[in-house]
């Protein structure tokens, strides 16, 4: 059994979904994250999500009923003031809102840098912190590999010549 009245404050939002995006069925934007407003400044003002952010994916998605129906589709929006492509969902919040839940989909710590983020300004809950340090990790332990299959390989053919 589900409790009546359980739901998140806007504040709440903000802080375990900082790239949040809150929209009418006239797809205006009603509430955007902190992190994502700092990103892309026009979003402060809301706006209509098309002026915003382009949806890729599902593909060819215009209206606030074909987007609720893609609750269980993995969303991509491309920002247009800026390279950010975000990767998330949308769920529905009644039959007035709904919200896209993501965030920056970045594959490096430089990407990061690139967009201006930081990995403290993810939720806490939000997995793309640790595997952007897991991915680092491996490519130093690649790098140092091939460096030492590198010395390895002078190594054998200053033995062979002297």
């Amino acid at each position: 059994m589900t409790p009546e009245g359980i739901g998140l404050s806007a504040a709440q939002m903000a802080e375990v979904f900082p790239f949040h995006l809150a929209f009418g069925p006239d797809l205006q934007i009603l509430q955007s994250g902190p992190v994502l407003q700092r990103l892309c400044p026009g979003l402060a003002g809301g706006g209509e999500l098309g002026n915003h952010f382009v949806i890729r994916r599902p593909a060819h998605i215009t209206s606030f009923a074909e987007i609720c129906a893609q609750n269980s589709s993995l969303f991509i929006l491309e920002a247009r003031q800026r390279a950010l492509l975000l990767r998330g969902q949308v769920i529905q919040l009644g039959p007035s809102a709904a919200a896209f839940l993501g965030s920056p989909w970045v594959t490096s710590i430089s990407e990061l840098e690139t967009l201006d983020l930081s990995l403290h300004e993810f939720a806490i809950h939000d997995p793309i912190a640790d595997l952007l340090i897991l991915l680092q990790a491996k490519d130093r332990i690649l790098a140092d590999a091939q460096q030492l299959a590198q010395e390895l390989r002078s190594a054998r053919r200053d033995a062979r010549l002297g």
